[in-house]
């Protein structure tokens, strides 16, 4: 499960952690590749959250998995940003 994770932390947040650094890019464009991978996060906590209407189980996992994706993506993009000083 945490290799799992890992993957699709690594697919989601990958294009969005080049693009930070690139300095010929615009600030603004920089800041929307930011925010498009906890925006994804966010849609994921949303969908186990329309998911508990129709099963308990499977709406709490999707839940429990967007929460967990959330907070890596948030310590990935910190550590990333700290580390490009």
């Amino acid at each position: 499960m945490k290799e799992l994770i890992d993957k699709l932390l690594d697919l989601i947040v990958s294009g969005s952690m080049s693009a930070m650094p690139n300095k010929n890019a615009s600030r603004w464009f920089r800041l929307i590749t930011i925010f498009i991978p906890i925006v994804i996060m966010i849609g994921i906590i949303v969908a186990g959250i329309m998911a508990l209407r129709s099963t308990l189980l499977g709406g709490i996992t999707i839940i429990i998995i967007g929460i967990v994706l959330l907070v890596k993506v948030i310590f990935s993009i910190k550590k990333h940003l700290q580390k490009n000083k």
